[in-house]
């Protein structure tokens, strides 16, 4: 399970966020779009993932609430649904 959670979290870059929609794991149907007030540091980017990561392992799989985590860790960036 750790190894899923490391390759789950480790798609979300910062190259990632800025050019893929976002999708939530509890609704996968939706598609979100990502607006920077500014680029996140290196350092949020890894706190983000660090927190992506927790929650994997909590729920055993990326049906989690990846909105939620962005949301609290990277507050500069807003989501909007597609």
């Amino acid at each position: 399970m750790i190894e899923s959670a490391l390759e789950h979290v480790t798609g979300y870059d910062l190259v990632e966020l800025q050019s893929e929609p976002f999708w939530d794991g509890l609704d996968i149907n939706s598609n979100y779009y990502l607006e920077f007030g500014r680029d996140p540091t290196a350092e949020e980017i890894r706190r983000f993932q660090a927190a992506l990561f927790r929650a994997y392992l909590e729920a055993r799989s990326e049906k989690f609430d990846h909105l939620a985590v962005l949301r609290r860790t990277l507050p500069m960036v807003r989501a909007s649904l597609m």
